[in-house]
């Protein structure tokens, strides 16, 4: 397949999720405050990296404009698919561990936080008006089965469910295993793999997803990530857009790649291209506090000659 199928496309994408302005506490104490953050926008900025035809539908404060109006306003991104049902954003402290891991809270206690989760969850009904023409959804919310493959069926869209814990723990493994079968595409990180399959190494979690026959995206930490589709597997090392040194932050690089993942997947990219995009995204997004600030034609080139300079040097180098 022709690694570049898809780059002058304008297909239609929905990015579902959260909004969470975030505190973020580092290892080393050094706290930077009002980042733009939440799934949800993250995944809209890995989706709008790869194409401007981006609808985000979500709950959002009535400070929405405050913290995030200046991004969309700036990038020329639709607003129509947000909902002004929360009374403010929501806002969390964000602290993160010596392997990268991290714990978050709301700083306005669990009582807000428990009722704006539930003002946030999206459904079926708030998806139903941007379906028409929309080439892939991403989304970590779980829809109504039935009547989300009716919509599937009705609209044709590619579907990418990134994996959240919560649904093992509160439903079990049956559970899970019954929605990965409604995805085309989905993602989980290593450590959701262990405790997810039972395993306690990477191959043994490859050979798990190999086992679903559903593709997925694998994210593997600093490592980078794998994309398994059946037997063909790639693996891509994370990528630095630039040196090292200046990448700044990794919040959210595991939801802006997996929707990024979504959209080379739903494009018609071949495996090797899906896992780089990815981590090329997740490069993107690692070089500021919070999501790229600019994003606009130039930078999707910029993007794209990145990807396309790593499919020729991984083409040889690794399993596809």
């Amino acid at each position: 397949m022709d690694s570049k199928r898809g780059y002058e496309q304008v297909n239609k994408y929905i990015a579902t999720g959260n909004v969470i302005t975030n505190r973020i506490i580092f290892t080393d104490k050094r706290v930077v405050e009002g980042i733009m953050g939440g799934h949800g926008l993250y995944a809209h900025e890995g989706i709008s990296l790869g194409t401007d035809n981006c609808i985000f539908v979500a709950s959002v404060g009535k400070d929405f404009d405050e913290y995030y109006g200046k991004w969309f306003d700036d990038n020329h991104m639709s607003k129509e698919g947000l909902k002004f049902n929360l009374e403010r954003c929501n806002y969390n402290e964000v602290v993160y561990a010596e392997d990268g891991q991290f714990i978050e809270y709301s700083i306005y206690g669990p009582e807000e936080e428990e009722k704006n989760r539930a003002l946030s969850y999206m459904t079926c009904d708030d998806i139903e008006p941007f379906l028409e023409g929309t080439k892939g959804i991403y989304s970590m919310f779980l829809f109504d089965k039935e009547r989300f493959c009716q919509q599937r069926e009705k609209y044709g869209f590619k579907y990418m469910w990134e994996y959240t814990p919560s649904v093992l723990k509160e439903s079990g493994k049956d559970a899970v295993m019954d929605y990965i079968a409604i995805t085309d595409i989905y993602s989980l990180n290593r450590p959701e793999s262990y405790a997810l399959f039972g395993v306690d190494n990477e191959e043994a979690a490859i050979a798990e997803i190999q086992n679903l026959g559903k593709p997925c995206y694998y994210r593997v930490g600093s490592k980078g990530a794998y994309m398994v589709n059946g037997k063909d597997v790639a693996f891509v090392p994370i990528v630095h857009v630039v040196s090292r040194d200046l990448e700044i932050d990794p919040t959210g690089c595991g939801n802006s790649s997996t929707a990024g993942a979504l959209w080379a997947f739903a494009e018609g990219f071949d495996t090797l291209m899906t896992c780089i995009w990815g981590n090329v995204v997740a490069g993107f997004n690692s070089m500021q506090y919070g999501p790229k600030l600019v994003i606009n034609n130039e930078v999707r080139k910029q993007a794209r000659k990145k990807a396309e300079e790593l499919y020729k040097e991984l083409n040889n180098r690794w399993s596809v």
